[in-house]
This record gives C-alpha cells, structure tokens and sequence, in this order.
C-alpha cells in the first residue's frame, strides 16, 4: 500500500527450566507522510565517533541498524556523546528516531572500521 510502514515483530526464546517466551504481534501500519529513505553501508571508525548525515531526511522517524562485523561491536546514539546503545557483531536494532542525528563509534579489535548498515525512513 501506498503512504505506510509495516512493522511486525517475531521472538522466540526457550531456555531450561524457565517457560518459553513466544512472542508474535500483529502487523503494525504507520501512515508515512515524509517520502524520503536513506538504506546505505558505512564504515565507522574506531578512532573518532561519526555523524550519519540525513539526507533529504527532514525528520527521523524509523531507523533500522545492522552491525555486519562478525567480531566487534560498535555504539550508537544520537548527536549526544553518551552513546545509548550498542550492537555486538551481527546484532541489529529497530527503533523509533527521535533525535535529528544518528552518531556511532566503533569498538575494534582488529581492523580500523566496522561496516554498519543503516536504514532510514522519513514519518
């Protein structure tokens, strides 16, 4: 359909001696009226934290990212210097945006730069 985000999300957590987790929601419709998007791969470095330019994007308003390292980890947050989250390597997060910038600073053991894939959608 024309004009909407969907968003559905599906977890799934079994463990011994605890009772599962299964958690399927319905389908969640977000009427978009901003019409831009920004699906770009980055390299962030470990040396000094980086600010994810927005684009044409006017305001933030779901933004999905992908930590595509398979050993470290790198932090995110918005234009603050206190990062409010972190993905380990392979991890990815979907959040609502509301902040104006999307700051990260990688953590390496090994090479200079994390390769990041962010996803942003304009509400």
């Amino acid at each position: 359909m024309a004009n909407e985000l969907s968003l559905k999300v599906e977890l799934h957590y079994y463990t011994a001696g605890n009772p599962p987790i299964d958690i399927e929601t319905n389908t969640k419709y977000i009427t978009v009226t901003g019409r831009e998007t920004n699906d770009n791969v980055y390299s962030i470095s470990k040396v000094a934290k980086e600010t994810i330019a927005a684009g044409d994007i006017s305001t933030y308003g779901y933004v999905y990212i992908e930590n595509l390292s398979k050993v470290d980890f790198v932090e995110y947050g918005d234009d603050a210097d206190a990062p409010t989250g972190k993905l380990l390597a392979g991890e990815f997060a979907l959040l609502r945006w509301g902040a104006t910038d999307i700051s990260m600073l990688a953590n390496t053991s090994g090479s200079a730069e994390v390769r990041v894939r962010v996803v942003a959608i304009e509400l």
